[in-house]
């Protein structure tokens, strides 16, 4: 999450931060990064690979909005009709109760799907096989997707910006890389990706896991 620095986050924030960098490495024909949910809404990418395709199937209790990333997708409804073929920034919003499956229809490069999933309250949310499986969703590795921060090329080549200020999501105290932590002999000039993981917030005891970077108001 990025944030200005005038702005700050109660204690206890049930707001969530991701970012989404595909897989070094695909489990099989298909894999999927969790982004973030709550109780009414999930987000995740499926990573999908030609033989990745899933059965017939319908949910209950759940609406699902998918929306491709890189590659091609096709969806078939019951009978294995074409309900559509869709590319980069196109997708389809499937209600529950209706029956659907898909597959990668570019054999070229792996599919990159984000699927939007909404849950309807009260109601118990259940998959629906109407056909075989063919892949056992509980064999599908599932991996959480990285807070949001500098991506991973970014620090490999040493982009992050070494002076950039952090704030706790507890107490709003911020962690100026040029004053350093004198509390806990953190000399001035030391980034925040270069304090100790046992480092706390010296003004509440939060843990670093709970610091958000800022970027600064122009």
């Amino acid at each position: 999450m990025t944030i200005s620095e005038s702005e700050g986050r109660s204690a206890a924030s049930p707001i969530k931060t991701f970012r989404y960098e595909k897989p070094a490495t695909i489990d099989g024909d298909k894999m999927i990064v969790d982004l973030a949910g709550s109780d009414i809404i999930r987000g995740r990418v499926q990573v999908v690979r030609k033989g990745g395709e899933n059965n017939l199937h319908s949910h209950e209790g759940m609406d699902g909005f998918w929306l491709v990333l890189s590659g091609r997708v096709r969806f078939y409804g019951p009978g294995d009709e074409v309900i559509g073929e869709f590319g980069r920034h196109e997708g389809i919003l499937i209600p529950r109760g209706e029956a659907y499956w898909f597959e990668s229809a570019d054999e070229s490069q792996d599919l990159e799907l984000l699927q939007m999933a909404g849950f309807e309250k009260g109601t118990r949310v259940r998959r629906v096989d109407i056909d075989p499986l063919r892949i056992n969703p509980d064999e599908v590795t599932i991996t959480s997707a990285a807070s949001a921060g500098p991506s991973a090329s970014d620090r490999e080549n040493g982009k992050e910006n070494a002076l950039q200020k952090f704030i706790c999501g507890d107490c709003d105290y911020i962690y100026d890389p040029e004053k350093g932590d004198p509390t806990q002999n953190v000399a001035p000039g030391t980034a925040f990706d270069d304090l100790p993981d046992t480092w706390e917030c010296p003004e509440c005891g939060a843990p670093k896991s709970e610091f958000y970077p800022i970027i600064e108001s122009t």
